[in-house]
């Protein structure tokens, strides 16, 4: 089974993201994400793919987060939350990179104009152009879905 944590699933990137996921037909896919608000929880509840499980995360806290990585068997996270607050996206980057190789992160920003991945926290980033396009081809890859999500 393959396990996603998609912070800032409520922005705007977020809910793009959660749309294509639950057009995918994927049984061995659980996606975890994270809400701050009652009614954010209840949208991702009531998705009609029934795919995701809302959680409430502290995502300044590297430990929780680095806990909630380990408990829930995490192969990939999105960061999506906003590009200027470090606050939030580092530690979700230390606690990833904390939880050993083989793990995966991908982060996207609706203030950047280009979208920067790396497929292994061991790898450099990617310089990537289209970013809603790259970032399905991606998922994709990891899923290893065969066809594209259109």
């Amino acid at each position: 089974m393959i396990h996603l944590l998609v912070t800032g699933g409520s922005g705007y990137i977020g809910g793009e993201i959660l749309a294509q996921l639950g057009g995918l037909v994927i049984p061995e896919l659980q996606v975890f994400v994270t809400v701050r608000q009652d009614q954010h929880e209840v949208a991702v509840k009531e998705f009609p793919s029934g795919l995701f499980t809302p959680v409430r995360l502290d995502l300044s806290d590297k430990e929780a987060i680095k806990s909630f990585i380990s408990e829930n068997e995490i192969d990939v996270v999105f960061e999506l939350t906003s590009a200027f607050n470090a606050d939030i996206a580092l530690p979700s980057i230390e606690a990833l990179a904390s939880c050993g190789a083989g793990k995966s992160y991908i982060s996207m920003s609706s203030r950047s104009r280009h979208l920067y991945y790396c497929h292994s926290l061991n790898q450099k980033p990617q310089q990537r152009t289209d970013q809603r396009s790259q970032t399905l081809l991606s998922l994709r890859r990891l899923l290893h879905v065969k066809n594209p999500v259109r």
